[in-house]
């Protein structure tokens, strides 16, 4: 078929209506050649309003390439159409250019129709695709930092807080503020006896390992009975029992504690290497009210108790020798009849103006 003929024998009306709407189009021949289109078609294909007759189909869209059979199925009527979304014709300067849609169907001019190629541009909407990946790719990589630097703040928060009040804080169950609450407490205290003349003989990095390995087996021992670790001191240990969270029976388990940090010790003790420094601790437990909460300076903060009855549990601990747990009164008044105690003289207990009656678990 001819080039005139093809022409001649499009309908006028066609023409007018694609001209009319501003379409690109160009008509192809059965060799994908191109024998007709408008200059909108060769803008897109980017070659301004330069007639594109004779151009092979392919080289001006090389996405078809390889897509013969489907032109042929099209040109044969055993297709409809075809479309192909968001083609991107890049501009000279390296810039993304523009973004087409083109439909390929059969003109249905004469038995031997050639094919119709409509192209739509759709930079806009491309360009808005490519931002909202953009977007979207952007948030996937922002959630991912957020969520490892939220695991790497978590993981600060547990090893530098005890997770009991590291839960509470992320849950809002302790206020971030400096101040707290009263309420009643079993506080235990546990403390090394004769470490300062050790820590005096040995080197400091063999004295960190050493207590390292203590505060280990100590601090399992209290999670194990539902206490808080408030505070690693020195050679000792703050346990806190009713705080951050409520418990049923927490003078009770602050003595179970105890229990099982000088059995736990003891294993320890019997494990080490000969030669080896031993360590054995002293408990103290007391119970009554104290205020719980942030206590510190306005850029740091310690969850920690205040009040008497933390002053009785440092007085107990001081005065209890190795391998001993020691406790107070009312500590012994909320005890069940199944805990073994035995009556001690009354001490008078550093910083305390009268005597302390005080009570040894037999375990």
């Amino acid at each position: 078929m001819s080039d005139g003929a093809m022409k001649k024998d499009m309908p006028s009306p066609m023409r007018v209506a694609l001209e009319g709407l501003r379409a690109a189009f160009a008509l192809v021949d059965e060799n994908w050649r191109v024998v007709e289109c408008s200059p909108a078609f060769s803008q897109h294909m980017g070659y301004e309003a330069r007639p594109l007759r004779g151009y092979s189909l392919l080289e001006l869209v090389p996405e078809l390439v390889g897509q013969e059979d489907v032109l042929h199925e099209i040109l044969r009527g055993e297709r409809l159409f075809w479309r192909l979304e968001n083609v991107n014709r890049g501009a000279d300067d390296g810039s993304l250019g523009r973004y087409l849609t083109l439909v390929i169907t059969t003109s249905g001019i004469g038995p031997e129709s050639p094919l119709l190629i409509l192209t739509n541009d759709v930079t806009e909407r491309g360009r808005h695709l490519q931002q909202l990946m953009q977007s979207k790719n952007e948030l996937r990589l922002t959630r991912r930092r957020l969520l490892r630097l939220n695991e790497q703040l978590e993981y600060l928060l547990r090893h530098y807080v005890p997770p009991q009040v590291a839960d509470a804080l992320l849950m809002g169950r302790v206020p971030l503020e400096p101040g707290g609450e009263t309420r009643s407490v079993s506080l235990l205290f546990a403390d090394a006896r004769g470490f300062t003349g050790l820590a005096e003989r040995l080197p400091p990095r063999q004295v960190v390992d050493l207590l390292n390995r203590y505060m280990d087996v100590i601090a399992d021992a209290i999670d194990g009975a539902g206490g808080t670790v408030g505070q690693f001191q020195g050679d000792g240990v703050l346990a806190l029992f009713n705080a951050p969270d409520d418990l049923p029976a927490y003078p009770y388990q602050a003595v179970q504690a105890g229990i099982a940090l000088q059995e736990a010790t003891a294993a320890l003790r019997a494990r080490q290497p000969e030669g080896e420094p031993r360590l054995h601790f002293g408990v103290g437990i007391s119970t009554g009210p104290a205020l719980l909460g942030n206590i510190g300076a306005r850029w740091r903060y310690t969850y920690t108790a205040i009040g008497d009855v933390v002053n009785l549990a440092a007085g107990i601990t001081a005065a209890v020798p190795g391998d001993e747990i020691w406790i107070c009164a009312e500590t012994r008044r909320q005890l069940p009849p199944t805990v073994a105690v035995e009556p001690l003289p009354s001490e008078s207990l550093k910083g305390r103006s009268r005597t302390t009656p005080l009570f040894r678990v037999v375990y």
